[in-house]
């Protein structure tokens, strides 16, 4: 943070001219950043690797082998009420595909989806997950012992964590 200061960057989660924009900016990042690495602080060069690889495995899962149902409108039930219909669930790179003004090699991102073993991805996605909660909560025992903090919501996580290792 000293060195943000020092080189006069301001930060600013918000989008110009919106106000109470902070729960979108939230909600964007619960979808796969909350959910995937958790609420812990990664500050360590050895936790960028990990994330940066836990990334890396997100995308393709998302990208590649997560259905998604798009919708394509409303109709009204018998007794009056709207419903959303949606169109037949595919992942996002199947939706793109179908696209005209998308112009990729097909053929190439097929053969590296059938490179890809989904149980190896999300095997390595645990893992890496595990080995991020383990280096986050060391950092954080020692700092609520260190600030006297009281970190009964957290024990939950922290005993699931001591009884898998």
């Amino acid at each position: 943070m000293a060195w943000v200061l020092t080189q006069d960057i301001v930060f600013n989660r918000s989008r110009p001219c919106k106000k109470n924009d902070k729960a979108t900016v939230e909600l964007k990042n619960n979808h796969v950043v909350r959910k995937q690495a958790f609420y812990w602080r990664y500050d360590v060069s050895e936790e960028r690797e990990l994330l940066n690889e836990l990334w890396r495995l997100m995308s393709l899962r998302l990208n590649f082998f997560t259905s998604t149902n798009k919708p394509t409108g409303f109709t009204n039930t018998a007794g009056g009420r709207g419903r959303r219909t949606n169109d037949i669930p595919e992942s996002p790179w199947q939706h793109d595909i179908k696209r005209p003004c998308v112009d990729v090699d097909v053929v190439g991102v097929e053969k590296q989806i059938a490179g890809i073993n989904p149980s190896d991805m999300i095997r390595e996605i645990t893992l890496n997950q595990h080995q991020l909660t383990q280096l986050a909560a060391e950092k954080t025992q020692a700092l609520s012992e260190s600030r006297k903090l009281d970190m009964t919501s957290f024990e939950k996580s922290n005993c699931q964590l001591q009884l898998s290792n």
